[in-house]
């Protein structure tokens, strides 16, 4: 067993051991006299029995009353006990101790509360941490950021600066923004569809609409990768069937895109030095990286990986991790020493493979475009490797120089290079990129492991650590 990390949103709460998901439980609760369901059991019931569900203990978690009709919960810890136990009996065979990374919209009577709700679901905690400065350290990032995650019920923006350490700064909160009101608006958009086009309405019966809600994860995460896709929803008797375009759901979130991003404008103000921090939570999105990236042409977005808090948490384990019975919450970090940050994430080379030839990251930058063969680009100052695959090649070129002439807007370009103790693919100009299946519409953050995929150039690059 090892120390876990365990990271409170209540969209899904996610618990890590050795960086590797282990568990994930949304925060809901459906509560029917003395029996109380949480997380995706509770999830998968909401829209059969809306009014018995609670899906606000975690933002709202306090003593105060709460009329749930019910002896077992009197207040929304009784609820946040209830899921935390259920997170307990899951992850105890691999967690002897937890270290929670949580938002900074928690407020010191939450925190203590938190604690209290751990101890009473045997749970040792040692640290508190806040998760938006664990996703920062997890780049090693020497740059004023703004971290932009969602929620339930809001989107949080959390400011850290990076001067002589990383320090926490402003929290501000988008209220009403959350997860939930976006999938109403989804489910209405689709739902309108059925109807337009078979007549069908899965939201006139609770069993079709809860199919409706199951299915929509799943769609989002196909329409990340695809302009179109066919989705079915099984009515008993026949199913019902319609193609749904990414747009469609753009369209229908443009007012939520509207509001989030006003709220990203005003938190950023004039300053074009800042970079966004994405979480992956909030990337799958369809189309809203896209919509930021017009709105923003001049910031500099980059998208968070599922693992980056915990990622965070490992490297600075040394200052977060606390014994005793008075925990503080962490709000900064002082920056490793490049001695102590290449020995905990990234201690062993990297390299870029492709069809057998392996390039190291360690010598500059690689830059990657994906050309038709017809095609006769300017020759760089560049040392130049090109791999052939459907009538395009794939040129794999190390900058020797700070600054390289910029290439030809029109081709599939990407750099991928080392950033302090992190590598980076840092996208450029109309470039159709995958990492690991998924597009990416901003620059991401690679690990170990990672397949990138270059516009028509069907084979794909990884990246490997050399192991001793």
């Amino acid at each position: 067993m090892s120390t876990c990390v365990l990271e409170l949103n209540d969209t899904g709460i996610r618990v890590f051991s050795d960086n590797r998901l282990l568990y994930e439980s949304p925060g809901y609760a459906l509560v029917d006299g003395k029996q109380v369901i949480t997380g995706k059991q509770a999830q998968s019931l909401a829209r059969l029995s809306p009014r018995k569900i609670n899906t606000r203990f975690w933002s709202q978690l306090s003593l105060d009353s709460l009329n749930m009709h019910s002896p077992r919960v009197q207040h929304t810890a009784d609820l946040a006990w209830l899921h935390l136990a259920e997170i307990q009996s899951a992850i105890q065979a691999e967690c002897n101790e937890l270290i929670f990374a949580l938002p900074g919209t928690f407020s010191k009577q939450q925190l203590g509360l938190l604690l209290g709700i751990a101890q009473e679901c045997s749970i040792m905690v040692t640290g508190l941490v806040d998760s938006a400065l664990a996703a920062v350290a997890s780049l090693e990032t020497k740059q004023k950021s703004v971290i932009l995650d969602i929620h339930l019920h809001r989107i949080v923006l959390t400011h850290v600066t990076a001067d002589a350490d990383l320090r926490r700064g402003e929290v501000e909160v988008l209220a009403n923004s959350g997860l939930v009101s976006l999938h109403e608006v989804w489910a209405e958009a689709i739902s309108d569809l059925f109807v337009r086009h078979t007549r069908f309405d899965p939201m006139h019966r609770a069993q079709t609409e809860q199919a409706l809600y199951d299915s929509m994860p799943a769609w989002l995460a196909r329409l990340d990768r695809e302009a179109v896709i066919d989705i079915e929803i099984d009515a008993g008797r026949r199913s019902h069937s319609v193609s749904l375009p990414q747009e469609a759901l753009v369209k229908a979130a443009s007012e939520y895109y509207k509001r989030v991003t006003d709220g990203v404008l005003l938190s950023l103000g004039s300053d074009t030095s800042i970079q966004l921090l994405l979480t992956n939570r909030i990337c799958r999105l369809p189309g809203f990286i896209r919509y930021l990236q017009n709105k923003l042409p001049d910031i500099q977005i980059i998208k968070l990986n599922e693992d980056s808090v915990s990622q965070g948490v490992s490297l600075y384990e040394s200052q977060i991790h606390q014994s005793g019975e008075s925990l503080h919450y962490v709000s900064r970090l002082e920056f490793l020493s490049r001695k102590s940050a290449s020995e905990s994430l990234i201690a062993k080379p990297l390299y870029v493979v492709h069809q057998g030839h392996a390039h190291a990251l360690t010598h500059g930058p690689l830059e990657i475009r994906c050309c038709s063969q017809q095609d006769n680009p300017e020759q760089y100052n560049l040392q130049e490797i090109n791999h052939e695959q459907n009538n395009h090649e794939l040129r794999i070129e190390r900058r020797v120089y700070k600054e390289s002439p910029v290439p030809d807007e029109s081709d599939d370009y990407c750099l991928i290079h080392r950033l302090d103790n992190s590598v980076m693919l840092e996208k450029h100009g109309v470039a159709k990129i995958f990492v690991n299946q998924e597009q990416v519409f901003s620059d991401t953050q690679l690990r170990a492991g990672d397949s990138v995929y270059i516009g028509e150039c069907g084979a794909a690059l990884l990246l490997i650590e050399l192991l001793d």
